[in-house]
């Protein structure tokens, strides 16, 4: 090789080949709102070693399902396109003639 000789065959820095699967055996107390304790039970033989922490994403507000109605309505005929936005988020161009089915997505 060109740097020189090669001393190692292993490289120095080495990944799994593959992501471990979800945890089994998933406990979680909630101990007040802002604090929860999550225990699982360990994989025996999935190949990746020991796994010492999984993350964990809690939404403490699950919120509520919510159908908003929207009337789109000019002196003449419409025609174009809107878009919807709420917290940061927005819809890409939407037809005025659009179905309700197509705004859902």
């Amino acid at each position: 090789n060109e740097w020189g000789p090669d001393h190692y065959s292993t490289p120095a820095l080495s990944r799994p080949v593959a992501l471990p699967s979800a945890p089994v055996g998933v406990d979680v107390d909630v101990l007040s709102k802002s604090d929860l304790h999550v225990s699982w039970q360990a994989r025996a033989g999935s190949g990746l070693g020991d796994i010492a922490k999984f993350r964990v994403e809690w939404d403490a507000n699950a919120g509520r399902r919510e159908q908003q109605r929207v009337t789109v309505s000019g002196q003449s005929a419409l025609t174009g396109t809107f878009v919807l936005s709420l917290g940061g988020q927005r819809s890409g161009n939407i037809p005025v003639d659009a179905a309700a089915a197509e705004v859902k997505q």
